[in-house]
């Protein structure tokens, strides 16, 4: 419960940003998400289960405000990746690999 506790401080850190604070957000990306490639951008507010922890994001990807996702990770497959995200409260999938053994 703490870790989860702590994955939605820094989502509601990040959420609360000043627009002026790039550096501050830039580093909370890094600290929330799974994996943030280079010039990653998430407009606030951003909505994720855990925070983020568990999504992935390659280089350069960038979402507007109100992005909503719920991201799994499979422990027992490192390389599977499901992620369904809402943007503007329709959903939309982006990509749901589910790689098998």
């Amino acid at each position: 419960m703490a870790e989860q506790e702590l994955c939605m401080e820094r989502l509601y850190a990040y959420n609360h940003t000043r627009p002026s604070e790039h550096a501050k957000r830039e580093q909370l990306l890094k600290e929330m998400l799974a994996e943030c490639g280079a010039g990653c951008w998430i407009e606030p507010p951003f909505h994720a289960n855990w925070g983020g922890k568990h999504v992935h994001m390659g280089d350069y990807v960038y979402a507007n405000f109100g992005l909503t996702s719920f991201g799994f990770d499979h422990n027992s497959d490192h390389n599977a990746k499901d992620f369904i995200w809402s943007i503007a409260g329709t959903p939309a999938l982006i990509e749901c690999l589910r790689r098998l053994a």
